[in-house]
């Protein structure tokens, strides 16, 4: 025989039968299996399904072989990560060929194509395999040769046993000789003879009876009985066919019992088992000699680390893991244990499994680093999804062990979870909540890489993530709804762009949804802030780095509204409750933005002027300035204005409106046309504004030109000016000034004297562009000490400086000058202080920091050498020195000696008595005092000074002393910079007594405790070390205050005390309180601290009000977006200090409401503070105000109850904090009802069409509204009862049945609503509810991807495609059901027979039929009988390959006889 295809040449599909007992039950499509089965050395596992590729690779010896496929949920491929090389293990091996010479050995004919090859798979030559030799004659030497796998795949053993298979394509025939045509080469068959015939001809069977010959033909004889009508030989010829075809399916039907088992588990010893796992993880062993025994004591983890040690293959692993698998389950049945006991024993063993599944692949990530551990990681990570892709774990147990070791992991093994959670993407994705721990796992490893400092070596990992977060965006977008972490990773998935948020992508709606259900849970006073708060807030926090056209942009976003914004930055500029002069300039270049931007600012401002009808005259003043810093930018019209006063009836009501009339005195007229000019003078005329500006001008001018004048010979003190200066006239002297001062710098001829009394004039006046002015005229100057004091300037407005757009221009020329004067003189110790200290407030000027305080030490350093010479004889007389008078001290300073420190002492100490009394001080920068204790500082070398200063201070501050003495030395202390204020504070914060901290007070809060003694550049330097402190030490003052506030004298209504609490509370938003809260208050303090709250209460009052009584009513009414936090102090103190009783919580809960109801901006602050029970009050009043809407269905549609509502549900948000400490079984149990009762309206329509429609619209209303109120309990409160529990498990089967209702398919919002908030509900409903909802959901909707969501899906998707199919009994006595079941039987008449038409055999497969019972009878005279459909599970442990070592012929784990399976 000369041609013998190559084994597995041409695929040919085997017998149904056989495709059965594969066990890939989970596919519809029958794999396909090799000629031999019990080879598994080349042959894909038949228990994986039928449509899986394999994309495992196994490393042992280096060779590959089969394993396990990554699976999704179902039975589709996963690709593998990068990180674990996968690659396709079916390579076939290249097929031998046998050397031919000349000609083919058949010839192709014409079915060929261009290039040779043969189309037609009949006659296709494929090259066979050489033909065997012959045995050797040393049997044994091949016996002991080492075995080795054949390139075609078929081990030896099985080819030894069996013989040389048949090709697949060969024609088959019954036992015994199989296929036609097919005898092997074995020496002794006629076919091996070779003889001339044979050769020649051809082998052939020879025929039955040779020597006849047949003569005649049979066609004369069967031709007319198949051609002629009368006869039916046709009709008896097809039922013969007919019955040869159903005698050989009766046959061949599969009959045989079902004899599989697994492969039984026997005690053997450890070398035995050990040489048992070698031989099955050698391929060239046969299975099904494997499955003869399995060793005892393999099971469990152990068995995962014996797979991995041994190295076997994939496939054969899963196999052991299911013989012993089978064996186990198999035992609870053996026990006698049936039922629900059985049940649970099989899942109870399931999960230990899963358990060790799950320890195995954490142990083997684990040992990350070790030997071989890439190999160990591939096989564990391979083996795992193998084991998860045949369903033989706990699914759901398994899944979550992955995402919580997702959660836990390190950076370091972060990446191999993160390719497990790839694998099992889809499974994770499937359950919302477990949808929802896997997204917060990859969001917290986001925010912890984000906030890592080495943000470079984690780039690539980050990127991951981020493309993790991305994909769950696009494809499970449900996973990301996260309410309850929402404010911790919002940052993460909020959109960055404005487009993105306006536009309808991924990140937008993940925020607008998650937003929806986390708003209303966690609003509070400082989520719930009305637009005028969160601006009021940006202004407060502007520092010096300000950017006003930033700034306007920002103020715009928050407040859309043009008029409202003018509006509310005029009341922010003019409000005594802030404080500084920088919100002027800064309301100012805002408003000018405003203008830029074609906004008509002029008729906002100037309706602004008409309301304010009631603003107090220090607000007024303030609205002026504002006023007049836009018309000193030609940002206001004032002929407009002008014309507005006539055309408006102002002037008739001018005592009505004195904001709007007294703006004509406040203007300024320097720029002003004539005509305009003299309007203003009429009206001022008509107003009774007689005054000659003139004549005031030039007396106020001539008065500061004399001091100008005499500040260079002599000391001049603050300048006062005429009271009836009007603001006009102000701007006028500031502006005169400035140019004076600046004429005398171009001069040369400037003094500090001179610059001190224009910066007085230009203050008192509070003109800052007249101001920034003046400091860059004099910047120019090469005075030491004018530029010291010109920095102090600096410093302390540089607020407003900033607003003006002037500090950074201001402080880089400075600085440069400072630059070039260093190398020209020598270093002067005040100006490099007062540059440091200004230097130090922006943080780009770091450099110039460090070299100040390399000159600040050079200087110190020359002053001691320039004081310290060496010691003189006369030391002794000095110490006898009495030290009574002035030049006595002076004496001492001049004689060029040391000091020991008894003397310092004694020097110090005389200094600090003559504070008390200070001379005069001169036209010098320095006082006399100051200059003592600079050269006494200058003498010390090594620290004895400021240890004796700060000794003194705190002895002083410890005992009784005298008040004007104390502060009198250390106000010289803090002006010379011997000290600092700063200090000062930081010793005052342990003082205990009253009349020292009220001493101790004045220093920090008065303008005038500076004494007479002082320079004025002292004074000023005194000044800003105040400011300093109420900005860095606001702590240490606030408990000065509450300690001061129990002396008898305290002054609570100074101007300064009040300024510092309101800047405080600007910042800080709590100064206030910790002044009355705390244990032990004596009368005294609880007096004092109402009379501080009264008084910053009543700043904004007319003179009018100011004696009105402060009650709780009031002070709700009183309160805005500007005075909340000082009302909310002064309430807090009432209910804190003061006899608080249920009448007064009864009282501010009708203010409140009151407030609430009038559409106030700062209910929410009020109802922070309010208390638990007003809290209750209002929240039972807002669910009332609700339900009484639902009853109240006319009403539904209406614009402003749609309004009233919204506010009323973020009233029940907001108030919800009070209730939610219970539990809210009632309201739950009620909105379950109205959501029931609105489905059934849903469900059940009844009336006409303009009715339904009315209906409907209405239950849209309704369903919206409980909606809002279902996302307020879809938290747990702290404990839970089981009636809550099944409270909230209604609730969700209520929300979950109007999910599916139809009629609401179309409202995509509703639909969006309903689903995130049943799927946040079911995070906290228990199991066993779940799954009880889930088995109803599955028989009214069985296929919603939406409840499976929700609610997870217990049920095996694989294996719910198989049922068993039984008739259902019919109802009647036994004889009926008799005669039904005789009458459904197929029956075979003669008539049929002779008519031709075609019978159904008994034996053919009855196809499943579903008609309902007792229905009309078929064509046939039968009964149709209904027939009942049982899903039928599959035993998946037992659905293996090679169970036994002899094939059988019903040998699969299911019975192939269930299928009336037939073999061919």
């Amino acid at each position: 025989m000369d041609y013998r295809p190559p084994l597995g040449a041409i695929q040919r599909p085997r017998a149904p039968q056989r495709a059965v007992s594969g066990g890939s039950y989970g596919s519809q499509q029958l794999p396909k299996r090799p000629t031999l089965p019990s080879r598994l050395s080349n042959v894909r596992s038949v228990s994986q399904p039928g449509d899986v590729v394999d994309l495992t690779a196994d490393a042992a010896e280096g060779e590959k072989s089969n394993a396990a496929a990554f699976m999704d949920n179902r039975v589709k491929v996963v690709s593998s990560p990068d990180v674990i090389e996968l690659e396709d293990d079916e390579v076939e091996p290249p097929t031998k060929r046998i050397k031919t010479e000349g000609n083919r050995l058949r010839d192709v004919g014409d079915d060929t194509t261009g290039d040779g090859k043969v189309t037609d798979m009949v006659n296709d030559v494929v090259p066979g395999s050489p033909l065997p030799s012959l045995p050797k004659a040393n049997p044994s030497l091949t016996k002991s040769a080492i075995p080795r796998q054949n390139r075609f795949g078929i081990d030896q053993a099985a080819r030894k046993a069996h013989g040389i298979e048949p090709p697949a394509a060969a024609t088959r025939v019954p036992l015994p000789k199989k296929v036609l045509d097919f005898s092997p080469w074995c020496g002794n068959h006629p076919e091996d003879v070779l003889s001339e015939t044979v050769v020649k001809a051809g082998y052939f069977d020879k025929l039955q009876n040779a020597n006849q010959t047949e003569s005649n033909s049979a066609k004369a004889s069967i031709w007319p009985n198949l051609s002629q009508k009368n006869h039916h030989g046709l009709s008896m010829l097809g039922y013969l066919f007919t019955a040869v075809m159903e005698k050989r399916q009766a046959i061949g039907r599969c009959t045989a019992p079902l004899t599989f088992k697994p492969p039984p588990r026997v005690t053997v010893t450890d070398t035995k088992r050990e040489a048992w796992l070698r031989d099955l993880a050698n391929p060239d062993v046969p299975l099904r000699k494997q499955s003869r025994t399995i060793p005892h004591g393999i099971r469990g983890k152990l068995l995962m680390e014996q797979c991995l040690s041994k190295a076997i293959p994939l496939q054969r692993a899963v196999w052991l893991a299911k013989c012993v698998g089978a064996n186990e389950l198999r035992a609870f049945r053996r026990k006698g244990v049936s039922g629900s006991a059985a049940a649970s024993g099989e899942v109870k063993w399931v999960r230990e499994w899963t358990v060790h599944v799950e320890q195995f692949l954490e142990g083997v990530i684990g040992a990350c680093g070790q030997k071989d551990w890439q190999r160990s990681m591939n096989y564990a990570v391979k083996l795992a999804t193998a084991f998860y892709a045949e369903k033989l774990l706990d699914v759901d147990h398994y899944l979550d062990s992955v995402v919580s070791s997702l959660a836990e992991a390190t950076l370091e093994r972060l990446p191999i979870w993160i390719i497990l959670a790839q694998v099992h993407w889809k499974g994770i994705t499937a359950y919302g909540k477990r949808g929802r721990r896997f997204a917060e796992s990859i969001l917290e490893h986001l925010l912890r890489i984000s906030a890592d400092v080495r943000s470079d070596v984690n780039a690539p990992l980050k990127a991951r993530l981020q493309k993790l977060v991305a994909v769950l965006a696009v494809s499970n977008r449900g996973c990301l709804i996260i309410p309850r972490t929402w404010a911790k990773y919002k940052h993460l998935l909020s959109p960055k762009a404005e487009s993105d948020k306006a536009a309808n992508t991924p990140a937008s709606d993940i925020s607008r949804r998650n937003e929806r259900l986390a708003a209303p849970m966690c609003k509070t006073a400082a989520t719930t802030r009305s637009v005028l708060l969160n601006l009021y807030d940006e202004l407060d926090s502007t520092g010096l780095d300000v950017d006003v056209k930033g700034l306007a942009v920002r103020c715009q976003t928050l407040v859309p509204d043009a008029a409202k914004l003018v509006s509310a930055l005029l009341d922010w500029a003019s409000t005594l409750y802030r404080t500084g002069t920088a919100r002027i300039y800064l309301a100012s270049g805002i408003i000018v933005q405003l203008r830029a931007s074609r906004t008509d600012t002029d008729s906002m401002i100037l309706q602004y002027l008409a309301d304010a009808k009631h603003a107090s005259d220090a607000s007024i003043i303030n609205i002026h300035r504002v006023v007049v810093d836009l018309v000193r930018v030609e940002a206001f019209s004032v002929g407009r204005y002008l014309q507005w006063l006539i055309t408006s009836g102002v002037l008739s009501s001018s005592e009505e409106s004195p904001c709007a009339t007294g703006l004509i005195a406040a203007l300024p007229t320097d720029e002003l046309p004539l005509h305009v000019l003299s309007t203003r003078k009429t009206l001022m005329r008509r107003l009774n504004y007689i005054i000659d500006e003139n004549v005031q001008l030039e007396e106020a001018l001539m008065s500061i030109d004399a001091a100008i004048a005499r500040s260079s010979t002599e000391y001049v003190g603050p300048i006062e000016l005429p009271s009836q200066l009007t603001m006009s006239m102000q701007c006028s002297i500031s502006q005169r000034v400035s140019a004076k001062v600046s004429a005398m710098t171009k001069d040369n001829s400037i003094t500090l004297g001179a610059f001190g009394v224009a910066r007085d004039v230009i203050e008192r006046i509070g003109d800052g562009a007249s101001l920034s002015a003046l400091i860059a005229a004099t910047c120019s100057t090469n005075n030491s000490a004018l530029l010291a004091t010109l920095t102090d300037t600096i410093n302390l407005h540089a607020g407003t400086l900033a607003a003006l757009g002037h500090l950074k221009g201001l402080v880089e020329s400075l600085t440069q000058h400072y630059l070039a004067l260093r190398s020209q003189q020598p270093p002067d110790r005040t100006l490099i202080i007062a540059l440091t200290a200004l230097a130090q407030r922006f943080l780009d000027q770091a450099a110039l920091v460090k070299l100040l305080g390399d000159d600040l030490a050079i200087c110190e350093q020359q002053s001691s050498l320039a004081v310290c010479s060496p010691a003189s004889d006369s030391l002794i007389g000095m110490h006898a020195t009495r030290l009574d008078s002035d030049e006595d001290i002076d004496g001492v300073f001049s004689s060029g000696n040391t000091m020991d420190e008894q003397l310092m002492q004694r020097v110090f100490l005389r200094i600090v008595q003559r504070a008390e009394k200070p001379p005069s001080p001169g036209p010098d920068a320095v006082s006399r005092v100051g200059a003592w204790l600079n050269q006494l500082r200058s003498v010390d070398g090594s620290g004895t000074f400021d240890t004796l200063v700060r000794s003194y201070l705190r002895a002083m501050i410890k005992s009784t002393w005298e008040v004007n003495l104390s502060a009198a030395i250390i106000e010289s202390l803090a002006s010379s910079g011997s000290i600092s204020l700063a200090a000062v504070a930081d010793m005052s914060k342990d003082v205990k007594s009253p009349r020292i901290a009220l001493s101790l007070l004045r220093l920090f809060i008065s303008d005038d405790v500076a004494n007479a003694g002082l320079h004025n550049s002292e004074r000023y330097r005194f000044r800003l070390q105040q400011g300093y402190c109420w900005e860095n030490q606001t702590e240490a003052l606030v408990t000065l205050v509450r300690t001061a506030c129990g002396a008898p004298d305290f002054e609570a209504e100074h101007p300064g005390l009040l300024q510092f609490l309101i800047r405080c509370s600007a910042a800080q938003h709590d100064s206030l309180r910790p002044i009355f809260e705390g244990g032990n208050l004596s009368e005294t303090v609880i007096a004092n601290a109402g009379r501080i709250v009264t008084a910053i209460i009543r700043l904004e009052l007319p003179s009018e009000q100011q004696t009105k009584n402060m009650g709780v009513q009031r002070l709700v009414s009183m309160a805005g977006p500007l005075s909340i936090r000082y009302c909310v102090g002064a309430i807090r103190y009432m209910m804190t200090v003061a006899r608080w009783n249920p009448k007064d919580d009864e009282t501010l809960g009708d203010a409140i409401m009151e407030s609430f109801m009038s559409h106030s901006e700062v209910w929410p602050q009020l109802l922070e503070f309010a208390g638990e029970v007003v809290n209750r009050r209002l929240y039972e009043w807002a669910q009332d105000q609700l339900l009484v809407t639902l009853d109240n269905p006319d009403r539904l549609q209406d614009q402003s109850a749609q309004e009233h509502r919204q506010r009323c549900l973020n009233l029940l948000s907001f108030s919800n904090s009070a209730p939610n400490a219970k539990e809210n079984t009632k309201e739950v149990n009620m909105i379950t009802d109205r959501l029931k009762d609105i489905e059934r309206r849903l469900s059940e329509p009844k009336g006409s069409e303009g009715d339904l429609k009315t209906d409907f619209a209405g239950c849209l209303c309704q369903l919206r509204i409980l909606l809002g109120l279902c996302i307020l309990y879809v938290h747990n409160p702290s404990t839970e009862s089981e009636t809550f529990k099944h409270a909230r498990g209604d609730l969700l089967a209520a929300l979950c049945s109007l999910l599916v209702n139809t009629r609401l398919q179309t409202h995509h919002d509703l639909m969006e609503s309903l689903f995130d908030l049943a799927s946040t509900l079911s995070d906290d409903v228990p199991g066993p509810t779940q799954a009880t909802l889930r088995f109803r959901s599955t028989n009214k909707v069985p296929d919603d991807p939406r409840l499976t969501f929700i609610l997870g899906n217990t049920v095996n998707t694989a294996d719910s495609w198989l049922a068993l199919a039984s008739q259902v009994q019919p109802l009647g006595s036994q004889q009926q059901r008799a005669l039904n079941k005789y009458s459904s039987q197929p029956q075979l008449s003669s008539r049929s027979l002779t008519s031709g038409q075609p019978q159904q055999s008994p034996a053919q497969p009855q196809h499943p039929r579903w008609p309902p019972q007792g229905g009309p009878p078929r064509s046939d005279g039968r009964v149709p009988v209904e027939t009942k459909m049982t899903p039928f599970p599959l035993r998946r442990w037992e659905i293996m390959p090679d169970p036994t070592p002899v094939m059988g012929e019903n040998d699969a784990s299911l019975s192939l006889a269930l299928f009336g399976a037939r073999k061919v």
